[in-house]
């Protein structure tokens, strides 16, 4: 494609921009990734253009693999944080929310350690408890109500008699 590089720069430079667009974005994502070269880049044209394209190519290489890098990891963590978001909607752990709020304000969605997958963790074992505890409170309560109900002469009711009043006296 020897001659072509001048009629390819400008898609070069489109596709570069799109990944720098999807490096970043709302909190709690980073700022996007940008990089002034690219708008000197679209200021020149002709061998100027190729010129300091050649000059900058290891500085846009490192820059497109940068927001490659970035944009994979926001696919993985994207994820997390809407689980992390749908758990909180049924936790009432003031502290939970609290480290939820951190992330989405300091946009450490991409930090690492990863801050989301382990609060999910902590938030959902919470839950599992609270779950836990609310069944083994139901078992109780239902084993304790159907005790008060063997000491009850309607028990001796005939089969398919559903209510006292039904029942000769």
């Amino acid at each position: 494609m020897a001659g072509q590089e001048s009629s390819q720069t400008p898609r070069y430079l489109s596709e570069l921009e799109r990944k720098l667009q999807v490096s970043g974005g709302e909190a709690p994502l980073p700022e996007r990734l940008s990089s002034p070269l690219l708008a000197e880049l679209r200021h020149l044209s002709g061998n100027e253009q190729l010129l300091k394209l050649a000059e900058a190519k290891d500085e846009l290489k490192t820059l497109r693999l940068k927001a490659d890098e970035r944009a994979e990891l926001i696919c993985r963590r994207e994820d997390h944080w809407q689980k992390l978001k749908r758990l909180l909607r049924h936790n009432r752990n003031a502290e939970h929310q609290a480290q939820a709020g951190a992330i989405l304000a300091s946009r450490q969605l991409l930090q690492e350690p990863n801050p989301v997958q382990p609060l999910a963790n902590e938030v959902m074992n919470e839950l599992r408890a609270d779950l836990n505890r609310a069944l083994q409170h139901y078992r109780e309560r239902y084993d304790e109500l159907m005790d008060t109900l063997t000491d009850h002469s309607w028990l001796l009711l005939p089969a398919g008699c559903p209510r006292p009043s039904c029942h000769s006296t």
